[in-house]
């Protein structure tokens, strides 16, 4: 069962989902919309190849023009995190086009919020871990998102990519029911 309520107040909209799943839990995690409305890329490959993650990611990058910066790796999988920020309709592009969780990549069509939100508490004991920070040789010409970098590097350690970084600190962490233990 799945209810939505939306309120309007001045410029913003807010809207509070409930969504009842038989045993579930409440989970944490951060959402891929930056403050100015815009996006990042979060790819979320359940029991996959990390060759087939790697080959989908270089496809993405060419086809579209961004630079995926991180790989973690999951106990089902791993995630793909870029950077570059983006337009919704772009974002749309990439899901559609990725070899990603069908399920994940529904979520921004199928959802008020229209945001894909990745764990961020443990699920099963078990904490992501950083796989790989891709190099970039050069800017892409996007703007990055300064508050998933911060939140990642306190997370995972990770360097600074080459880029213009935007001048937003505050990230969207949202509480959720998701099924798991």
């Amino acid at each position: 069962m799945k209810l939505i309520i939306e309120a309007q107040k001045g410029f913003w909209t807010f809207h509070i989902g409930f969504f009842f799943i038989e045993n579930s839990k409440e989970a944490q995690g951060y959402t891929n919309r930056c403050k100015d409305g815009q996006y990042v890329t979060f790819l979320d490959y359940d029991r996959e190849f990390l060759k087939d993650v790697v080959a989908n990611k270089d496809f993405l990058e060419k086809k579209f023009g961004i630079f995926f910066d991180f790989l973690i790796q999951t106990k089902k999988g791993f995630h793909l995190i870029s950077l570059d920020k983006i337009s919704y309709n772009i974002l749309r592009e990439i899901l559609q086009d990725s070899h990603c969780d069908p399920l994940f990549a529904r979520v921004p069509f199928e959802t008020a919020l229209r945001s894909s939100t990745l764990r961020i508490s443990k699920k099963d004991g078990n904490i992501p871990k950083l796989l790989m920070q891709f190099k970039r040789k050069e800017d892409s010409g996007f703007e990055l998102s300064e508050a998933h970098f911060l939140f990642l590097r306190k997370a995972f350690k990770i360097s600074r990519p080459l880029g213009q970084f935007d001048d937003f600190k505050a990230l969207e962490v949202v509480n959720y029911w998701t099924k798991g233990r």
